[in-house]
């Protein structure tokens, strides 16, 4: 929000996301949330679903990055990351996905989103 510090960004993240890694950044604490498995040991904890920075203040000047690397999946596709920003009043939510026959700038705060190409030949 314009004038006010954030405190937090949330990224939920696609299924099928392997090795991810949230980046570290001093004075913002990590908060992981991870899918469960399905099957005989459902506690088992599979790839992060949602991470989750807390911290700053970082004042509405400034910008920070904060960054994920990650294995995506081999199938070409679009992979969406719903992101929340948390600030001193209020809240950014760019969690919305496009419908079917949609593009990315036809709806209101739209999701982050990767594309996954197929490999050049």
């Amino acid at each position: 929000m314009r004038g006010v510090a954030d405190h937090s960004v949330r990224i939920t993240l696609p299924d099928g996301l392997n090795d991810v890694k949230p980046e570290h950044k001093p004075g913002w604490k990590i908060t992981t949330k991870r899918y469960k498995f399905a099957g005989p040991k459902p506690q088992t904890l599979g790839s992060p679903e949602e991470i989750e920075w807390r911290g700053g203040p970082l004042p509405d000047d400034e910008y920070e990055s904060f960054g994920v690397t990650m294995l995506l999946p081999p199938q070409p596709g679009i992979l969406y990351f719903p992101t929340v920003q948390t600030c001193e009043k209020g809240e950014n939510r760019w969690v919305n996905i496009p419908a079917q026959g949609q593009q990315w700038h036809d709806v209101k705060q739209p999701a982050p989103f990767v594309r996954v190409t197929a490999p050049a030949q």
